[in-house]
């Protein structure tokens, strides 16, 4: 069995191990926030409390966001794009 959990915003989730005792899963998560949690943070970029220049690599409009990052085949040195809609 294989559980994978992929760059969403999600609620806490409560894993028994029991219930997959008969199992040997293989159980991979990507790193996600809640709700609270990025209404948290965007709060304190918007503020100034926080900043993260190294982690973003781009911002690219809406319109040029397939050209730039999303179509482009080469993603080396991309750590995080940002989709400004305001461009």
């Amino acid at each position: 069995m294989r559980v994978r959990n992929f760059g969403t915003i999600q609620e806490p989730m409560n894993i028994v191990p029991g219930s997959f005792s008969i199992f040997e899963p293989d159980i991979n998560f990507s790193f996600v926030y809640t709700g609270d949690e990025v209404k948290i943070y965007l709060d304190m970029l918007a503020a100034g409390k926080i900043a993260f220049p190294g982690m973003v690599t781009d911002i690219v409009s809406l319109e040029n966001c397939v050209d730039r990052y999303i179509g482009n085949p080469n993603k080396k040195g991309q750590l995080k794009v940002l989709i400004d809609l305001s461009l």
